[in-house]
């Protein structure tokens, strides 16, 4: 069934990346979603359309009651009319934004068995649409490790750049090797047992895009994956170019 819930939520970083969080966990389904600033600019005034069941529904809002920073949940109308569930949007930018900041945010928990976080994320998808999403989720958490754990020390060429900080920032969930502009993936996690007609390992080439773009030592480069073991190549590999090539 089709629902609503409304609430008032503290804005502050993260909160609607923790609100979406609760929707999934509760295997419920964000069809669509509004945001108003309240007068209190402190403050956000959500109504959130979702798909599942009571039990689901039910799980939704004890989830969400029990937030830290929300301070209102309401069901503004029960199960939505057949008038509102016309007016329901297609799963658009704002939907996969707020996904993104969840999925971000279990794989941050999870770290560093990431894999199945990463794979489910981007199952949730349909075509091109699943490729995109997951390279974008990538990027977020390379520039998430970039920061975390590498920004102190200083810029390097690209060639050093592979081998001394994004090999070591990939050890915990999968082994590389790098060789001048190229990143080698012997045993790629993220596409073992797939089968494609093209490459395909989108989280792991948005992971060096976003590294490398948050390093100052290797700007206006773009990763290129030109070997992937989904296609029947020996192992994945990863090649940096500049942009306009």
């Amino acid at each position: 069934m089709k629902f609503m819930i409304s609430l008032v939520a503290r804005k502050r970083s993260g909160m609607l990346a923790q609100i979406a969080t609760e929707v999934f966990r509760a295997e419920c389904q964000l069809l669509d979603q509004s945001i108003a600033m309240l007068r209190d600019p402190e403050f956000w005034d959500l109504t959130l359309t979702l798909e599942g069941s009571e039990a689901a529904a039910e799980r939704a809002r004890a989830g969400l009651e029990a937030l830290d920073g929300v301070l209102k949940v309401a069901n503004p109308s029960g199960p939505a009319a057949p008038a509102a569930a016309a007016a329901v949007r297609p799963v658009g930018a704002a939907d996969v934004e707020v996904r993104l900041q969840a999925a971000l945010a279990e794989i941050v928990d999870a770290f560093p068995q990431i894999v199945d976080p990463v794979q489910r994320f981007a199952a949730s998808f349909e075509g091109a649409g699943r490729r995109e999403a997951s390279f974008r989720l990538g990027q977020r958490m390379g520039r998430r490790e970039y920061k975390r754990s590498f920004s102190l020390g200083s810029p390097l060429k690209l060639d050093l750049a592979l081998r001394r900080m994004v090999v070591p920032a990939l050890r915990p969930f999968a082994r590389a090797e790098a060789q001048d502009t190229t990143l080698r993936v012997p045993n790629c996690p993220f596409c073992i047992n797939l089968r494609a007609a093209e490459p395909c390992c989108d989280f792991l080439g948005g992971f060096l895009q976003g590294f490398l773009d948050a390093h100052p030592g290797t700007p206006g480069l773009r990763v290129r994956e030109v070997q992937c073991k989904a296609c029947g190549h020996a192992e994945c590999s990863f090649t940096c170019v500049p942009a306009r090539g």
